[in-house]
């Protein structure tokens, strides 16, 4: 059997930071014919347009994130000698920032941090962070689940406090508000 590859399944993608992602094209079958490059798109809206990059030999390319707001969408496709095969079905990358923090007013020592939700697929977790010296420093992120707040206790009187947040999916951790 001859003929341009078949439609490759859903890339898988890693992150280990929110800067970059590297999409996998996987499963290209090349329909009896050896797979000479891969093609790499990607959407910032959903799948409603696409940007279509990177012409790879290897089967593997990393994504620089433009916006880190936004949550993208992957799709990949293989050329052999008979022409270039279907697109896969997308798939989300790392979730965009999320959006917002807050907090409420301090009640004695207690403060609860709100994070606004991020754009993605699979949230797995919300995780606040705080500082108490203009962000020089960092205490270890506290998990603040899908409902998204967290309440510190025990703060320091008369000191003030910077918090931050991010997500994160199966894929990698999102850029921090």
């Amino acid at each position: 059997i001859n003929g341009a590859p078949l439609k490759p399944s859903k890339p898988s993608l890693s992150s280990t930071s929110p800067a970059s992602q590297t999409i996998v094209s996987q499963n290209n079958n090349g329909n009896g014919l050896a797979i000479n490059y891969h093609q790499y798109r990607y959407s910032a809206d959903g799948g409603a347009s696409w940007t279509e990059v990177a012409y790879t030999v290897g089967g593997s390319w990393t994504f620089a994130v433009p916006d880190q707001t936004k949550t993208y969408s992957f799709s990949t496709r293989a050329y052999n000698s008979s022409g270039w095969g279907a697109w896969s079905d997308a798939q989300y990358g790392i979730p965009g920032k999320p959006p917002t923090v807050t907090t409420n007013t301090p009640v004695g020592l207690k403060i609860t941090v709100y994070s606004g939700q991020s754009i993605g697929s699979g949230m797995q977790e919300y995780y606040v962070s705080a500082s108490k010296d203009g962000g020089a420093t960092w205490e270890t992120p506290q998990p603040m689940g899908l409902d998204r707040e967290y309440q510190y206790v025990g703060l320091s009187g008369g000191k003030n406090y910077l918090f931050r947040v991010r997500s994160i999916n199966d894929v990698g951790y999102s850029a921090y508000t």
